[in-house]
């Protein structure tokens, strides 16, 4: 609770001095620094990075250090010696600084890159530098700028071009760690050049904004084909039961004793005669499934989230049911299957490309109920369902449509291990280990 989205919600029915006290609990959390402006924990640091002194590298900081050292030393003894080398340090960072802004960059440039990356991995991308100075531009080093975030590499792991000539051309690859999933913004790169002697920095900032969907961290899976599993429900007992009735499309597949509540229509008078008891005869669907795309219904509800709090402290579990929803899609796009929509826990999205599929992913977020669609539309076309925690609700819904001869395949993966193992042991059905 430290910052402002963090807010408490007010529930209904509650007390209202609890409200208040998660409020004051709130505000007492709340951080006194922005996390929008912050740039560093210590304010004293913040000069020294994004201030002046920023025009200058590291060795140039100490021996700027130095040299006023050595100043202040040479007062109290009273010799020369120390004043003069203070003056020559101090000259030579001035004198490259100077030389510094007369080859300072001016170029253009153009970013090309994916528009979605995966949080805790690196993300390149080339950046296209036109030099359109008239002075060649020498020891240039290009980074992203500092976006809320995302974290750069360090300054000597960032590429470096040892010259550009004038009217040049050159592609440097360029790289950000994304921390956290989520729809964010690279605002632009920034050129740095620290001709002539690396004691100096001269930048050029260009604004290049681009959105970047970034996905939950990737999580390997071990899934089987979602044709092969559609294949397999297709023969099971439950499925197309009621489509199958309709449309006569039911075939025979054993026979078992005679149980109270059975049709004599299923009354199987071979094998009674045979074992001289009455049989009844077992039938399941027989409907033919082609299916040409896929349906995404993703259950995005925490049974540990409370009412009162409008996002969970770890979306490790969200994000893990995230990545397991890419992982379908990324399946179903190698067997030739279309993803049409998805449904995020009470919000119907259509999907026109996989960069959408993947902005929508990085911007879903956690719910407090589970909210099913109470219909569904394409009954030639697979439909899995993505869960964490199994119950009567879910089991009745997928029961019903897939008596109704909708393709539902439910895929498990436990918030919780109190939510392991409850899954039926039938085709179409698959929990997948924490």
């Amino acid at each position: 609770m430290k910052y402002i989205e963090d807010r408490p919600l007010r529930v209904a029915g509650e007390p209202y001095p609890l409200h208040l006290w998660r409020l004051l609990r709130w505000v007492s959390e709340l951080r006194l620094v922005p996390a929008a402006t912050e740039t560093a924990r210590n304010p004293l640091r913040r000069p020294l990075i994004f201030g002046p002194a920023a025009r200058l590298t590291r060795p140039g900081k100490i021996l700027t250090f130095a040299a006023v050292i050595l100043l202040l030393l040479s007062f109290r003894r009273g010799e020369s010696f120390a004043m003069q080398t203070s003056a020559l340090i101090s000259g030579t960072i001035v004198w490259a600084a100077l030389v510094g802004w007369w080859y300072r960059p001016r170029v253009e440039a153009r970013r090309l890159g994916s528009s979605w990356a995966v949080a805790k991995q690196p993300y390149r991308a080339q950046v296209q530098l036109s030099h359109r100075g008239t002075r060649p531009l020498r020891n240039l080093v290009v980074r992203e700028m500092h976006v809320r975030g995302f974290r750069l590499p360090s300054e000597s792991l960032r590429p470096h071009l040892d010259q550009l000539p004038q009217g040049g051309q050159i592609s440097v690859p360029i790289e950000v760690t994304p921390q956290s999933r989520g729809n964010h913004r690279l605002d632009g790169v920034v050129v740095d050049s620290y001709f002539p002697f690396f004691l100096t920095r001269s930048s050029q900032k260009i604004s290049l904004p681009q959105p970047l969907s970034v996905l939950p961290p990737a999580v390997r899976f071990d899934l089987a084909s979602l044709r092969l599993m559609s294949d397999q429900a297709a023969k099971s007992v439950r499925f197309g039961t009621d489509k199958g009735r309709r449309e006569r499309a039911l075939d025979y597949a054993f026979s078992r004793n005679f149980q109270s509540g059975d049709p004599p229509a299923r009354l199987d008078r071979r094998a009674s005669a045979r074992r001289g008891e009455p049989m009844s005869k077992v039938f399941h669907g027989a409907l033919k499934l082609n299916p040409q795309g896929l349906v995404l219904v993703v259950d995005m509800s925490l049974a540990s989230l409370p009412e009162w709090q409008p996002r969970p402290n770890d979306p490790a579990e969200i994000d893990r049911r995230l990545a397991l929803a890419v992982e379908v899609e990324r399946r179903a796009r190698g067997e030739g299957l279309k993803l049409d929509g998805c449904w995020w826990n009470g919000v119907w999205q259509p999907v026109a490309n996989t960069d959408d599929f993947y902005r929508q992913v990085a911007g879903a977020e956690a719910r407090h109920q589970r909210n099913l669609p109470t219909q569904l539309d394409h009954d030639d076309w697979i439909h899995v369902l993505v869960t964490g925690r199994w119950d009567q609700q879910v089991d009745s819904w997928v029961e019903r449509h897939r008596a109704s001869g909708f393709m539902v395949l439910v895929l498990l993966l436990p918030e919780a291990p109190e939510y392991a193992g409850e899954l039926p042991i039938i085709a179409g059905y698959t929990e997948l280990p924490r």
